[in-house]
C-alpha cells in the first residue's frame, strides 16, 4: 500500500492507495507514512480537484475507491450520500429515509463515523436532526469550515 499526501494551509489529506483504488482517505493524519512521491494520475487528479474545492470551486471528486471494504449497508448509505451537492446538508434521519430505512438514523451515524473516504463521500454534509454539527473525523471546526466554504460556492 502506498500513501500520498496533499497539503494546503493547515489541511493535510493522505490517500492510501493499492491496486488502482483508494483504500482510505485520512484528514490531517499524524503520521501519513508517505511511501512514494509520484502519485498515480488518479491521485494527482484528486489532489488537483481538492485544490480547486479549497479555492471555492464546486467539484465532483472522481477518485476510484475500494467499495469492497464497506459492508453492503455502508455502501448503500455512502452511495446515497454521493448524490448530495456542495452546499446541501441533510440529517442522519433524512439519509436513513433516502435509503428506505427511516428507523436507521443511528446506524447511518455509525457508517458516517467510520467513513474511510471523507470528502469523496461527503460525510461533513450530514448534520443532526436539530441542525447541529455532529462528529467529523477532521474535527467540528473543519466540518464548519467546509460547510461554510460550500455555502459560498457559485451554483
Amino acid at each position: 500500500m502506498q500513501t500520498f499526501l496533499f497539503t494546503s494551509g493547515t489541511l493535510r489529506v493522505a490517500v492510501r492507495w493499492k491496486d488502482g483504488k483508494a483504500h482510505e482517505i485520512l484528514i490531517n493524519p499524524v503520521r501519513p507514512g508517505i511511501s512514494n512521491e509520484n502519485p498515480p494520475p488518479e491521485v494527482e487528479r484528486f489532489f488537483a480537484q481538492l485544490g480547486d474545492y479549497l479555492a471555492g470551486k464546486e467539484v465532483s471528486f472522481n477518485l476510484p475507491i475500494n467499495w469492497e471494504r464497506l459492508t453492503p449497508f455502508a455502501r448503500k448509505v455512502s452511495q446515497e450520500l454521493l448524490k448530495t451537492r456542495c452546499g446541501q446538508m441533510l440529517s442522519y434521519a433524512e439519509l436513513a429515509r433516502r435509503i428506505g430505512n427511516p428507523k436507521a438514523a443511528r446506524a447511518v451515524g455509525q457508517v458516517m463515523a467510520r467513513n474511510p473516504f471523507p470528502l469523496v463521500v461527503p460525510c461533513h454534509r450530514v448534520i443532526g436532526s436539530n441542525g447541529s454539527l455532529t462528529g467529523f473525523g477532521g474535527g467540528l471546526t473543519l466540518k464548519a469550515r467546509l460547510l461554510a466554504l460550500e455555502q459560498k460556492m457559485p451554483r
